[in-house]
């Protein structure tokens, strides 16, 4: 028998997505040296842009470790807060309840990382 998908199901599956691209391809000791890769600018600006987060471009760990818990960890949150709030609560399939605990771990790996800390996969 098939679990049968809440409304929700798109967007935690895009949200669980965006925090494991986040996870596998954010690297906070980029910003700690002074940015990515890019080569000095010659119009005098910033010689590092910095790199995006969550939609979000960011120039060191703490804004990083911001955007991370703001825009990466906070919509994961507000979803099923929605759900759970919702004038007919949502009952999640069991799969969008592993996606919602995989997206809240990656965010905070991602936070953890810009804090210096190692996060685990589990």
């Amino acid at each position: 028998m098939a679990e049968t998908r809440s409304r929700y199901a798109d967007r935690i599956a895009s949200l669980a997505a965006d925090a494991r691209a986040a996870r596998d391809r954010f690297d906070p000791e980029s910003l700690r040296d002074g940015g990515g890769d890019e080569p000095e600018s010659g119009d005098g600006g910033s010689p590092h842009a910095g790199i995006e987060l969550a939609g979000t471009e960011v120039s060191d760990p703490a804004a990083a470790a911001l955007v991370a818990a703001r825009d990466g960890l906070g919509p994961v949150v507000g979803v099923y807060v929605e759900a759970r709030t919702a004038d007919e609560p949502v009952r999640f399939s069991q799969r969008e309840l592993d996606r919602l605990n995989a997206a809240t771990s990656d965010w905070l790996a991602v936070y953890a990382r810009c804090r210096g800390v190692a996060a685990t996969r589990t």
